[in-house]
């Protein structure tokens, strides 16, 4: 009797127990094996050998997923047809599609709610345990994610025979690539359309899913032209801050990244490689890799060949670029997140230089120049009429114009070309420093000459608070120049403030408004004004809610206000120990709880930046506990401390790692270590606080020696120095501590002869004269100062 066909799902366990049997067996014992267990049915030997061969190759798909891609064929082909059938309160009308991972048809609510609906089901027969386990959790998937790109779960339940359905959006569309193609859509229509792709899939991201399946079938385009991202069936849900390992079920091997293809754990950098791919098909019309359909040869070609770009000269060498970065084999030398690659797009799109091209002067000056042109053309006469006597000819108003054009063209160029191309740089703070003595010159003529120009004074204002970062604002590289950042951030909320009462509806302006409020109170925190700063903190938390209230559907706000409430908080925490109040410090816990709670939600922010900043948050939380430790004498407070900073430390450690270029990620590693050293210092830990203050201070010292004109890093040097030598005081260790606490004293010393607005430091430099005195007198008789306030 003939067998029944491999594809057969009544066949598919017993291919599916031989072939894992099989599996375990020498390779030179598997065919006796087959022999005797298939008892003469050669198309049953011949399924399980197949998938034997598929499963030996080890750049290929991984054992298992052979199985799954038979059963999507399966699925595909033997899914019945139920025209009528009924889901709960839907009606069948027709099946649209079919997959492993469910048949889909379109159905119509018939009950008083009339709606077209898509239902997704779980075939009878298809049952697996895996399957059923991938369709709750796409179910639990699309329960979270509501983006005007991601098609919308809308019921779901289970047919009288068990099997699980979902019902979601149903969206009348062709695939992404098709629809490009039938609207003749221009290059800039279609990057345009990705990048709507991207904001869906990097909401997802920021909501710890990550989609697994990327491919142009799975985004739909309607006839308005919204796309929307579909089939969430195989995505991965990220477990805290790391993805759970394991390999996939089931992929596109066309889309899927090299990882994917061999079994790896997969990040949100496998999707930035299928979307890379995406792109590439979308702009050339063309299928990425070998035209073969079979799985074997594509998944060879995704993991041993590179796209080929060269041959693409439609592609203008930005877009090539940015292509082949998102599309390299190694997941850390893509884009780090998918927001960076759309970054990309979008720069491309306005002419300004790609992060994925080497930026080479005359690549910058290029870029400039093709979106300046007239500003530019204005520039050059402008110079050339300075040279022929332009002074004299001032009163002309063609002249003046063009000076005009001239200055602005000049200032923008100094504080966005150039500051881009310099700000995580090494050895960076002098040639900021020149950007200073020649930009805010021409800052401050472009302000007495801007007349009401709404766009132009809020550049102007922009411009005002890079200004400002690059003068003094903590944490970052500054030339500890706190009065000239206090006159420079002034000088912009006065703009942003005239702009947001002439302009209510202007949600940028009051952005921008939100940002210089929260940099003054940081600074304001570091000059020890300390009530103004909580002001500037309040205001900052009340814009930031406004802007919540506005637009309650952007992340972005949700990120804003979480920050907000952070620093709020810290300035609560730094009152609270000056005032040695333990009911003020204890509010700041609940400013910083209210904050966490925020970030937890994941906002729709860079996924970098939002594990940054519950880093950031754990660490406040520990300055608050370290606080209540010194108020009230409790030492469950030091521990909670400890807790926090070893979280914080574990958040900031994975960050570096995945972004060693990333200054601000390696800082956090050095002030963590420190912060460690200082709190087991408390608790009598010696040993090991000694370990963490010389792997601190190695870091602050490499970091400060990339970059000797920057303040910020002095001073870091100059804090490790101080907590280490109190270390090694309270361990007996006198010689040692004065050293380090007179090295500290000359670091500050200087920081006060250049910035002496800074409260911080000198607070510090006190604490670090006692210690000296401290150290200075006979064994017993020293007095180890408390830590002075952080300012974060």
């Amino acid at each position: 009797m003939k067998s029944p066909d491999p594809l057969d799902p009544r066949l598919t366990p017993r291919v599916e127990e031989l072939f894992h049997a099989a599996a375990d067996l020498p390779a030179g014992d598997r065919t006796v094996f087959l022999d005797l267990s298939c008892h003469g049915d050669d198309e049953l030997k011949r399924a399980v050998h197949d998938l034997l061969k598929l499963e030996s190759l080890p750049d290929v798909l991984p054992a298992g997923s052979a199985l799954e891609f038979e059963a999507t064929r399966s699925a595909a082909e033997l899914a019945e047809e139920p025209s009528g059938r009924r889901f709960g309160p839907y009606r069948v009308r027709e099946r649209i599609g079919a997959g492993g991972m469910g048949v889909v048809y379109k159905a119509v609510r018939d009950d008083d709610f009339q709606k077209t609906v898509a239902i997704k089901v779980l075939p009878c027969g298809f049952e697996t345990a895996s399957r059923v386990e991938s369709f709750y959790r796409e179910r639990q998937i699309l329960a979270t994610l509501e983006h005007p790109n991601i098609a919308a779960l809308l019921d779901g339940g289970a047919t009288i025979d068990g099997a699980p359905y979902l019902v979601m959006e149903y969206v009348e569309g062709s695939p992404l690539d098709r629809f490009a193609e039938e609207h003749a859509l221009s290059m800039e229509e279609r990057l345009r359309l990705f990048l709507q792709v991207c904001g869906a899939v990097e909401y997802a991201h920021r909501r710890l899913v990550v989609h697994c399946d990327l491919k142009p079938s799975n985004v739909l385009v309607g006839s308005g032209g919204v796309p929307k991202l579909l089939d969430f069936g195989i995505s991965k849900l990220l477990d805290g801050t790391l993805l759970r390992g394991g390999t996939l079920p089931l992929l596109t091997p066309r889309y899927a990244s090299p990882e994917q293809i061999n079994g790896a754990p997969v990040t949100t950098a496998s999707d930035v490689y299928s979307l890379g791919v995406v792109l590439y098909a979308l702009l050339t019309g063309q299928p990425p890799y070998a035209a073969s359909d079979d799985p074997r040869e594509l998944a060879r070609a995704v993991c041993e060949t590179e796209l080929d770009l060269a041959a693409r000269r439609e592609l203008a060498p930005d877009l090539r670029n940015i292509i082949a970065m998102a599309t390299r084999k190694e997941p850390e030398r893509r884009y780090a997140s998918v927001d960076r690659l759309a970054a990309d797009v979008q720069a491309f799109l306005e002419s300004r230089p790609v992060q994925a091209r080497r930026q080479t002067p005359a690549y910058r000056a290029s870029r400039f120049l093709r979106r300046n042109r007239v500003s530019v053309a204005a520039a050059t006469l402008a110079v050339a009429g300075l040279t022929a006597g332009f002074a004299s000819s001032w009163v002309e108003s063609r002249k003046a114009n063009r000076r005009f054009e001239e200055v602005r063209g000049l200032a923008h160029y100094l504080f966005y070309d150039l500051y881009d191309s310099v700000v995580e740089t090494t050895s960076s703070v002098r040639l900021r420093k020149s950007m200073i003595d020649r930009g805010s010159v021409y800052l401050d003529r472009l302000l007495r000459e801007a007349g009401r120009d709404p766009a132009l004074l809020l550049n102007i204002a922009q411009t005002y608070v890079r200004l400002g970062a690059i003068q003094g604002l903590p944490l970052g590289p500054n030339l500890g120049d706190t009065s000239g950042a206090l006159s420079s951030f002034g000088k912009a909320q006065s703009i942003l403030e005239s702009l947001v009462t002439q302009r209510p509806s202007d949600i940028t302006a009051r952005a921008e408004l939100y940002g210089v409020s929260q940099q003054t109170g940081a600074v304001l925190l570091r000059a020890g004004r300390m009530d103004e700063a909580q002001q500037m903190f309040d205001r900052a938390v009340a814009i930031a809610t406004e802007l919540r209230r506005l637009e309650p559907h952007n992340g972005e706000r949700a990120f804003q206000f979480a920050s907000a409430m952070i620093a709020s908080g810290q300035s609560l925490d730094q009152r609270g120990e000056a005032l040695r109040s333990a009911p003020i410090v204890r509010e700041s816990l609940a400013t910083y709880q209210s904050a966490m709670d925020v970030l937890m939600a994941r906002p729709a922010i860079n996924q970098l930046v939002l594990l940054h900043n519950i880093a950031i948050c754990h660490f406040h939380i520990s300055y608050a506990h370290w606080h209540l430790a010194e108020i009230t004498g409790d030492s469950s407070e030091l521990e909670a401390t400890l807790d926090h900073q070893l979280r914080g430390a574990e958040i900031v450690r994975q960050l570096a790692q995945a972004e060693p270029k990333r200054a601000r990620f390696a800082r956090s590693v050095a002030d963590n270590l420190n912060d460690i050293g200082h709190t087991l210092t408390k608790l009598g830990r010696f040993p090991e606080a000694e370990v963490k203050f010389r792997d601190s201070l190695a870091r602050f010292e490499a970091i400060a020696a990339r970059d000797p004109h920057n303040n910020e890093a002095q001073q870091d040097v100059g804090n490790v120095c101080w907590w280490y030598a109190e270390s090694l005081a309270l361990s007996g260790r006198t010689r040692e501590a004065r050293a380090l606490a007179e090295r500290a004293a000359a670091i500050y010393d200087r920081i006060v002869a250049q910035d002496p607005a800074n409260a911080d430091v000198k607070k510090a430099r006190a604490a670090v004269a006692a210690l000296l005195a401290a150290t200075g007198n006979p064994p017993g008789t020293r007095a180890v100062p408390r830590r002075a306030p952080a300012s974060r």
